[in-house]
C-alpha cells in the first residue's frame, strides 16, 4: 500500500485546535506523530483527532517513511554509504570559512593549522585542526561550528553541556578547553625551568562559545560506519571476542551517563571506580552491589545515541589491545529526566516522541500505545502518564513516553545489532517472541539462522535489551555483570594478542600485494605443430621448408646463402663434419638484384612458366638482404634443388610421394599440417608431401599467406585468424615416422629461425 493511501478513522474530541491551552500538545502534532510512528510499524490504518485525512502538505514532514510501501521491508547496508573519507567539501566554501575565522587569526599561546573539513550536517559541520603550542607540542582536535554563524539551531552551549557533564570519562568524547591547555603548559614550563623554544605567542585569548564552536578529542578511527565499511568491503568475520570488546566500552559509556558524578559517587565518575576494581572479579561485583544500593540514577536520555555517533579512538595506555569506543554528539537531542519529570508540560513529553534520526527510533517513541492517549491532560495526569522510573505504577503507560536510562540502553543495543548483522537499518520496526524470555523484541533478527555463527550470550543479551518494553530491559549493573562472566569463560583459549592481531588487520595499511607470476601466452597452433613437427619427425615438411629458404632473390636471380648466426654455424659445423657434407662453394658477390615491377593489386600474380632443364643456369650469389617482414622460406619462387637428400629421407619415413602436373602458390596451414610445395628440377615434376599428426586443437586457428603485391620485395603476407578461445594443442605424432633430422633444417623449421634468415 501507497502511505498517501493510508487508511484513516476519525475520532471526534469536541474541541478545535484554537480552543487548546499552552502547554497543551496541538491536535496537528499528535495527528503527525501518529502517522510517521505507523508507518515505521508498518501499519495500514490509523486514528487522527478531528482529521478526515492528512494534509497533502504534511507529507513531506514524514520522509523517509512515505517513499516506499507501507510494510515492505527495507534494508539499508553500510556499504551502500559512500565513503567515509569522501570529500564532503566540493565547493571549499567551509574550507574558506575556517582558514578566515580561526587559522588566519592570532591566538594566545597557539596557533591553529587546518586540516581538512570531516563531516556536515543539517546545521553545523566538523573540521580536523592540528593546534601548535610555544613548546612546539601538537595536539589534532576537532572542531565543530555552525554553518551558519547568525543561526539560533546551533548552540555551542547545549553541544557541549553533557559531553562537559561527563568530563574524564574514558566512554564518553571530551570537550577540549585549549586556552586551560595553554595555561598548563605554561605553568610546567615554569616549574620545570625550562625555556620556550621560541618567544611567549601573544594574540587573542582563546574562547570556544565566543567563537560559537566546540572543540572536541580527535577520534583516529572515525564513526562506527567507517569501521563496518571496512569489515564488509573486506567480507571479514569479527571474532566473538572483539565484539564482547566493543560491547564492553559502549556499556561502559552507558554507565557514565546512567551514574553521573553526583554526591552519591563521591563526585567521582563511574570509571574511575569501575578501572579500580574491574581486574578482581570478586571485587568487581561487590562494587556493583554497592552501586546498585546506594548510586543515584541520574536518567539522562540521549536520543541521538546511533551508530554515526558511536567513535572510535586510539588509546593504547587504556586500550592496548584495540580502539577505544566513546559515545558522542551528547548536545541537542539530550534530556536531564530527573528534572524534566517534575517540570514537564504535555507539549514537551509529546515533543520527544518525534525520532531524531529513520534509523534511531525506540518503541517509546513509536508505540501504539500513544493512539490511545487524549491530549490536553490536566498536568497532574500527565505526569502520571509519563514521568518516574517506576514503570509498573497505576496510570502510567508501560512504553510510550516513559524515557529513561533504559531508552539509551536500547539505541546503543541498535549499534550493536547493527555491527553484527551489517545492517545500518531496517524497517518497518516490527517486534517478535524472544526465543527465550517470550517477550516482544525488536532483536530477533538475531534469533535467525543466517547469524547462528554469532556468540550466542551476546546475542541474546542483546535482544534484552531491544525487548519492547522498557521493564524487561537488563539493567546497567546487569549488563557489566554479564560482561564479567563471560569474559571469566574466556574465548576459544584466545588471549588479548589475538584480538589485537585482528584490529591491526582491519585498520592498519596493508602493504601491496606482490603480482601472481603469470604463465607466458599460449604460443601460435600452427607454430606449436611446426616445431613439434621438426622435434618428433615431421622431416618432409623441414626439407621443403630448407629448400624454399634459399630462393630468397628476384627472379632470375642467383640464390643467396641464407644467413645463420655463430652460434648456429658452430652446431651445423660438427654436424656436417661428421656427415662428410662439404659446405657450399663461395660465390663471387654480384650486384643487388632489380625490383621486380609493381603488379596491379586486382589481378593474381602470374605463375611463372614452366623452363626445360637445359635451359637452366647455374645461379649467381646475392648479397644477404635484411631480415624480411614475412617468412622468406614461404616466398613463392621457383624451387631448385637435389631429389637425392629428400627422397632418402622420404623412404626412410615410408611417405608416399605423389607426382601431379600441378603448380601451386599459395600454402594453407591448418591444424592439420599439409604443405604443397611446387618443384621445378629440369623436368616438369610436381612434387606434394604430404604429413599427417593427430593434432587435437581446442581452438581452431588458421593462417592465410597470400601474395603482397605492392612489396618492393616478392613475398607473402601473412594474416592470422583466431576463431577460438583456447589455443592449446594436443600434438601425437604416429609412431611409425622417424626421421633422423640435420640440426640446419630443425633450425630452419622453427618461426625464430626463418626469421633469422
Amino acid at each position: 500500500m501507497n502511505p498517501h493511501d493510508i487508511r484513516i478513522q476519525r475520532r471526534s474530541l469536541g474541541f478545535n485546535q484554537d480552543d487548546q491551552r499552552d502547554g497543551d500538545c496541538l491536535i496537528i502534532d499528535r495527528n503527525f506523530h501518529t502517522v510517521q510512528s505507523a508507518l515505521i510499524r508498518g501499519d495500514e490504518e490509523v486514528i487522527l483527532f478531528n482529521w478526515p485525512l492528512f494534509p497533502v502538505g504534511m507529507w513531506d514532514h514524514v520522509s523517509p517513511w512515505d517513499q516506499y510501501p507501507i510494510g515492505q521491508e527495507k534494508i539499508v547496508y553500510f556499504t551502500n554509504f559512500p565513503k567515509r573519507d569522501a570529500p564532503c567539501d566540493p565547493h571549499g566554501l567551509l574550507s574558506q570559512d575556517s582558514r578566515k575565522t580561526i587559522e588566519n587569526k592570532r591566538w594566545e599561546g597557539m596557533k591553529f593549522k587546518f586540516k581538512k573539513v570531516l563531516a556536515q550536517g543539517g546545521h553545523g559541520y566538523a573540521t580536523l585542526w592540528d593546534v601548535v603550542f610555544e613548546d612546539q607540542s601538537v595536539r589534532r582536535v576537532v572542531i565543530k561550528r555552525a554553518i551558519n554563524p547568525f543561526s539560533k539551531v546551533f548552540n555551542p552551549q547545549e553541544e557541549s553541556r553533557f559531553h562537559l557533564r561527563y568530563d574524564g570519562a574514558q566512554h564518553t568524547t571530551q570537550v577540549i578547553d585549549l586556552h586551560r591547555e595553554v595555561l598548563d603548559l605554561r605553568d610546567r614550563m615554569l616549574k620545570d625551568g625550562k625555556s620556550k623554544d621560541g618567544p611567549e605567542r601573544i594574540g587573542k585569548q582563546w574562547r570556544a562559545e565566543g567563537e560559537k564552536c566546540v572543540v572536541f578529542e580527535y577520534m583516529k578511527y572515525g564513526d562506527m560506519v567507517n569501521i563496518m565499511q571496512m569489515v564488509s568491503t573486506r567480507n571479514v568475520q569479527i571474532p566473538a571476542q572483539v565484539l564482547w570488546g566493543i560491547w564492553e566500552c559502549l556499556v561502559l559509556g552507558l554507565a557514565t551517563i546512567a551514574y553521573t558524578p553526583s554526591e552519591s559517587s563521591g563526585n567521582s565518575s563511574f570509571e574511575t571506580w569501575w578501572k579500580d576494581v574491574v581486574s578482581d572479579r570478586e571485587e568487581a561485583l561487590a562494587f556493583l552491589d554497592r552501586v546498585e544500593r546506594e548510586w543515584k540514577i541520574e536518567h539522562d536520555v540521549h536520543l541521538d545515541l546511533e551508530v554515526l555517533n558511536a567513535l572510535a579512538g586510539h588509546d593504547p595506555a587504556t586500550h592496548p589491545n584495540q580502539p577505544i569506543f566513546k559515545l558522542h554528539d551528547l548536545g541537542a537531542w539530550s534530556y536531564c529526566m530527573n528534572q524534566n519529570w517534575e517540570s514537564y508540560n504535555e507539549s514537551e513529553f509529546w515533543s520527544m516522541r518525534g525520532p531524531v534520526k529513520p534509523h534511531a527510533a525506540t518503541p517509546e517513541q513509536f508505540t501504539k500505545e500513544w493512539d490511545t492517549l487524549n491530549i490536553s491532560l490536566p498536568t497532574p495526569l500527565v505526569r502520571e502518564v509519563f514521568a518516574g522510573e517506576d514503570l509498573e505504577k497505576e496510570g502510567g503507560n508501560k512504553i510510550g513516553g516513559r524515557f529513561g536510562i533504559w531508552t539509551n540502553i536500547f539505541l546503543v543495543a541498535k549499534v550493536m545489532e547493527s555491527i553484527m548483522t551489517r545492517e545500518f537499518s531496517r524497517f518497518p520496526y516490527q517486534a517478535v517472541p524472544h526465543y527465550r524470555t517470550h517477550k516482544p523484541t525488536y532483536g530477533g533478527k538475531l534469533q535467525t539462522l543466517e547469524f547462528q555463527h554469532i556468540d550466542l550470550e551476546l546475542r541474546d543479551m542483546v535482544m534484552r535489551c531491544l525487548h519492547e518494553k522498557p521493564i524487561d530491559r537488563p539493567h546497567v549493573t546487569h549488563l557489566l555483570r554479564n560482561l564479567l562472566d563471560r569474559k571469566q569463560l574466556g574465548f576459544n583459549n584466545e588471549g588479548p594478542e589475538a584480538v589485537e592481531r585482528w584490529w591491526k588487520a582491519l585498520l592498519e595499511p596493508q602493504a601491496p600485494k606482490p603480482i601472481p607470476a603469470q604463465a607466458p601466452p599460449p604460443a601460435n597452433p600452427v607454430k606449436q605443430v611446426m616445431v613439434a613437427s621438426a622435434v618428433k619427425g615431421g622431416l618432409a615438411i623441414a626439407s621443403h621448408m630448407a629448400q624454399a629458404a634459399g630462393n630468397q632473390g628476384a627472379p632470375n636471380q642467383p640464390q643467396a646463402h641464407p644467413h645463420i648466426p655463430p652460434h648456429i654455424q658452430q652446431i651445423l659445423g660438427g654436424h656436417r663434419a661428421q656427415a662428410n657434407i662439404k659446405m657450399p662453394p663461395a660465390q663471387p658477390p654480384v650486384q643487388p638484384p632489380a625490383q621486380p615491377p609493381v603488379q596491379p593489386p586486382v589481378q593474381p600474380p602470374v605463375q611463372p612458366p614452366v623452363q626445360p632443364p637445359a635451359q637452366l643456369q647455374p645461379p649467381p650469389q646475392v648479397q644477404p638482404q635484411g631480415p624480411p617482414k614475412v617468412l622468406p622460406h614461404l616466398r613463392h619462387h621457383k624451387l631448385q634443388f637435389s631429389f637425392k637428400l629428400l627422397l632418402k629421407h622420404l623412404l626412410e619415413a615410408s611417405i608416399k610421394a605423389n607426382v601431379k602436373a600441378n603448380v601451386k602458390a599459395n600454402v594453407k596451414v591448418n591444424v592439420r599440417v599439409n604443405v604443397k610445395v611446387s618443384i621445378k628440377a629440369g623436368a616438369k615434376v610436381n612434387f606434394k608431401v604430404s604429413v599427417r599428426a593427430s593434432v587435437k586443437v581446442n581452438a581452431k586457428a588458421s593462417i592465410e599467406f597470400s601474395p603482397e603485391l605492392n612489396s618492393p620485395l616478392p613475398g607473402l603476407k601473412s594474416n592470422f585468424k583466431p576463431t577460438g578461445l583456447d589455443p592449446s594443442l594436443k600434438f601425437n605424432p604416429k609412431p611409425g615416422l622417424k626421421f633422423g633430422l640435420e640440426p640446419s633444417l630443425m633450425f630452419f623449421l622453427t618461426y625464430e629461425g626463418a626469421n633469422r634468415m
